[in-house]
């Protein structure tokens, strides 16, 4: 193992950390799935390996150079960091709107389907006018660039405006109508988590690996995050 640079292992660390908490709440959900049959919860799972991988790509890649080897290919780099990206978003709206919007819940799901579509044509078809390296890193670094970087930034803002204020409205409106405790507590965690997530989003996105304290306080904030968003989606214990 190499001395690498302490930004390359924040970089690298923080990443394997949000990656081990995403599949964490995968397995979690999935069983349980099997032992309760809700039918929400394989979603909420599928969501938390969709949130698990974004960051795989900068932990594999920190690994690599670490044990004295090459950061990954470029495309594979940006493949592995983004192809579940709508997945993700898709999986956040049908959520969503099955929670406080459910007539309006297929109509979503199909415009985001399309997106998905349109998102992954882009990402396969022409991988190069997606991305560009930042220079001068260590462990090596994306930004977005073109179509695909707009697409993103719609998702995030999907995020953002329309899943944090859902849930926010519907903990306000049940606490108003005299919901119980734990009902108004679990959407409060989901909106607010929602909201540091999109926070954490842009931090990612914006800020190069050389900043290491934003990069590393954007970290903390996704992890946090998703320990609210999925102890919000958690059910209750059956007796």
């Amino acid at each position: 193992m190499i001395a690498l640079t302490a930004q390359s292992y924040i970089n690298g660390i923080s990443a394997w950390l949000i990656v081990i908490i995403g599949y964490m709440f995968w397995i979690i959900f999935m069983l349980k799935y099997f032992k309760q049959k809700k039918p929400l919860l394989p979603y909420v799972s599928l969501l938390a390996l969709c949130l698990g991988t974004f960051y795989l790509a900068p932990g594999i890649t920190f690994i690599k150079v670490a044990f004295g080897g090459e950061n990954l290919n470029e495309t594979v780099y940006f493949l592995m960091s983004y192809i579940l990206n709508p997945v993700g978003t898709l999986i956040v709206v049908y959520l969503g709107f099955s929670i406080f919007q459910p007539k309006y819940k297929k109509y979503a799901s199909y415009f985001y389907m399309v997106l998905l579509v349109v998102y992954w044509i882009l990402m396969f078809g022409w991988p190069q006018d997606a991305y560009e390296i930042v220079p001068g890193e260590e462990i090596l670094d994306e930004n977005l660039t073109g179509v695909i970087r707009y697409l993103t930034t719609f998702n995030i803002l999907t995020i953002l405006v329309l899943i944090t204020s859902g849930f926010l409205r519907l903990a306000f409106k049940m606490k108003k109508k005299g919901g119980t405790n734990a009902e108004v507590h679990k959407l409060f965690l989901i909106g607010i988590g929602w909201l540091l997530f999109s926070i954490a989003s842009i931090t990612d996105a914006i800020a190069p690996a050389s900043l290491i304290y934003i990069v590393l306080v954007g970290r903390i904030i996704m992890a946090t995050s998703c320990f609210m968003i999925f102890e919000g989606f958690m059910p209750p214990k059956e007796e």
